[in-house]
């Protein structure tokens, strides 16, 4: 499932960029335009068709005012009204599943992270519309990762197809403050867009690093914690940071066809050796106690607040919180890639794509399809992942030459670029199975992480309980 770079076709390579570039996006836009289903009423209802939306609020307004205006766009071009919600990140998925045993979900879902709990799962039960006549006359303009991401089993329907339409793409970073490293003399001195060379690439050493800043500043500073590592349950961080150290000593829990491996022992020791390792440094001391009890966005305001060095968050989040303070985003704050792994080759990041689905129950698919259809307009979607200020990278490599992802002077965003552009990745284990899914919603490796932090467990029970709840997870999915 690694990403693979983008391609021009062989008839391209006559035309300079600016010309493949114009080309590429005319074409595209044109083929969104043609292919947008049309929009048709039922028999004897005169009253207009109207769309319900919900959409996961965003990190900043500006990323609720693009969908907004969008919207607004759309429903002129088309005469249909539509109602927009925003809904807290948190809450969005459990007031789907409400608004579903009420009788009234929306038509339109964009849930933040519902590729790693919701959408994978719905598409297996059928509750998702097959939008593949959207996705298809763009599918060139997209990353295959993208279209991996969206391409989804449907057990009723016994096929697999296009039940998602991608917006954007992120993966995890560490986030750290630069001016501490600096306090304790680990700092080289160099532009904050060049990054710290004196922090080491390799995976110990890294690791390290952090755990001596804070004997370094212990004396002066004796609420300075060096990682700030969420050990909580409850808690998305949690989980996808340990997916990320299971990729980093090559803990492969499924194989390529989605079946479980857990029957292998080199499978089960490396998982407990990956929870001793995480656990390792709040037992230690060099996470604060509060950690087991992060909520997901606890770990950012540890870190604003200087009471850790460092942390590691999935998307650019915490930057993109303080761009309007020029002096923390350009000066204090620092973003840099995971150091290779243990064995020395470069990790390759865990990657989530967000998407937007139709659900099956609407009534109103047709309208919801030409939504759709003009929302991934490359220009219209370009607008819509910059608006986010850098907190998503996106989909569509035309995209990728706007010179907002390009800035050399900004510390932050060529580090996300250079990830999701240059870096090998990889999707969730929930779009090979969207069994896997339910080990993220039912939050398996934060409850043992958590127990396992503070000795209701030990490693070796909080492995294996792991192991068996995932194996009754798959043997419950049918």
């Amino acid at each position: 499932m690694k990403k693979h770079l983008y391609q021009r076709s062989k008839s391209s390579r006559g035309l300079t960029r600016r010309q493949m570039i114009w080309l590429t996006l005319s074409t595209l836009t044109a083929a969104c335009t043609a292919k947008a289903p049309s929009i048709t009423q039922s028999a004897g209802n005169s009253s207009p068709v109207s769309l319900e939306i919900w959409w996961t609020k965003g990190l900043v307004l500006a990323e609720d005012e693009a969908i907004q205006k969008i919207v607004k766009d759309w429903q002129k071009q088309s005469s249909i009204a539509v109602n927009l919600s925003f809904h807290k990140q948190d809450d969005i998925l459990q007031k789907l599943e409400r608004a579903y045993q009420a009788g009234n979900p929306p038509d339109i879902l964009y849930a933040y992270k519902g590729d790693l709990a919701l959408n994978p799962r719905f598409a297996w039960e059928g509750k998702l519309v097959d939008i593949s006549d959207i996705v298809e006359p763009v599918k060139a303009a997209y990353i295959p990762t993208a279209l991996e991401a969206v391409s989804f089993y449907n057990n009723v329907e016994k096929k697999r197809s296009y039940y998602a339409v991608p917006l954007s793409q992120e993966a995890t970073y560490i986030f750290y403050l630069r001016d501490i490293v600096e306090k304790a003399g680990l700092s080289d001195g160099q532009s904050p867009a060049k990054g710290d060379r004196n922090i080491p690439t390799n995976w110990d050493e890294f690791w390290n690093f952090w755990q001596n800043l804070q004997k370094t500043l212990r004396p002066q500073n004796p609420d300075l914690y060096g990682l700030g590592i969420q050990t909580s349950p409850g808690n998305s961080d949690t989980y996808v940071f340990f997916e990320e150290v299971l990729q980093a000593y090559n803990v492969q829990l499924l194989d390529g066809q989605g079946k479980l491996q857990l029957d292998n022992s080199t499978v089960r020791q490396g998982i407990i050796r990956c929870l001793e390792w995480y656990t390792k440094f709040y037992k230690q001391g060099y996470a604060p106690p509060t950690a087991t009890k992060w909520l997901t966005p606890d770990n950012n305001r540890a870190l604003l607040n200087r009471s850790v060095a460092m942390t590691v968050n999935p998307s650019m989040s915490i930057p993109v919180s303080q761009r309007d303070n020029q002096e923390l985003y350009f000066q204090q704050l620092g973003t840099m890639d995971f150091p290779n792994k243990p064995d020395g080759k470069p990790l390759e990041h865990l990657v989530s794509v967000n998407q937007v689905v139709i659900l099956s129950s609407s009534q109103k698919q047709q309208a919801a399809k030409a939504f759709l259809s003009y929302l991934i307009q490359p220009q219209v979607l370009q607008n819509f992942v910059k608006s986010s200020w850098g907190r998503f990278f996106p989909v569509m490599p035309e995209a990728w030459q706007d010179s907002f992802w390009t800035n050399a002077t900004d510390p932050h965003i060529p580090v996300l670029a250079k990830t999701l552009r240059d870096r090998p990745t990889r999707l969730f284990y929930s779009v090979q199975s969207p069994a896997y899914s339910q080990v993220f919603q039912q939050d398996v490796w934060g409850k043992v992480i958590s127990q396992i932090a503070t000795n209701a467990l030990s490693v070796e029970q909080g492995g294996d309980e792991a192991i068996q709840k995932i194996r009754e997870i798959f043997a419950g999915w049918h």
